[in-house]
């Protein structure tokens, strides 16, 4: 076997590596409780960041197609939202309060960094700028992901609540997102959400 094919193969195997390390990393996400349920609503077996990052990319996935959106970018956008989370833990608005936007940004930036740092420099570039963008919220699908986001929260919400969980710990969540959401349609929908519990 020439030298040049066994460096290839070597190469790959790092790589096939590399991806397992990075499975192995984003998995965390489906151990991870969101922590804001725990803290504020006391439901000690709460949704995972996985769970929830799975039904906002669902919900932004349709939305961006019915839209005619950038759905490709959406489904990045949705799946990468609260990646840097498997590294520091759920980060709730009073989390993010304490440490202040510039802080918390900087935490997850690098939280993101490390957890991509072993992808090719075009892709960890690409993942890395679709984040950027869904935290800046200029664009119609960071916009999108971030409404869908706090739509997500609130069916939780209401999910709990039918569940038997406190509902006056879990108004709260729904008030949040009502303030939260900028989108009109989404609004609409957390309005017709409340009817359901």
């Amino acid at each position: 076997m020439k030298k040049d094919n066994i460096d290839k193969i070597l190469a790959e195997e790092s790589f096939e590596k590399k991806i397992i390390n990075f499975s192995f990393t984003v998995g965390e996400a489906k151990k991870l409780h969101r922590t804001g349920w725990k803290r504020e609503a006391k439901i000690m077996l709460a949704e995972t960041i996985a769970e929830h990052m799975y039904r906002v990319t669902i919900l932004a996935m349709v939305i961006s197609d019915i839209r005619k959106l950038d759905t490709e970018k959406v489904i990045k956008m949705s799946l990468l939202h609260d990646l840097s989370e498997v590294l520091t833990g759920d980060l709730t608005p009073v989390d993010r309060e304490r440490l202040g936007i510039e802080e918390t940004l900087q935490k997850e930036r690098k939280a993101l960094e490390k957890i991509l740092n072993n992808f090719p420099k075009k892709i960890k570039e690409n993942y890395f700028n679709i984040w950027s963008e869904s935290q800046k919220l200029e664009t119609d699908e960071a916009r999108l992901v971030n409404s869908i986001d706090k739509l997500e929260m609130a069916i939780q919400a209401i999910e709990y609540i039918r569940d038997g969980y406190d509902e006056n710990n879990l108004r709260k969540f729904i008030i949040s997102a009502e303030k939260s959401i900028k989108d009109p349609q989404i609004l609409g929908m957390l309005k017709n959400l409340k009817f359901y519990h």
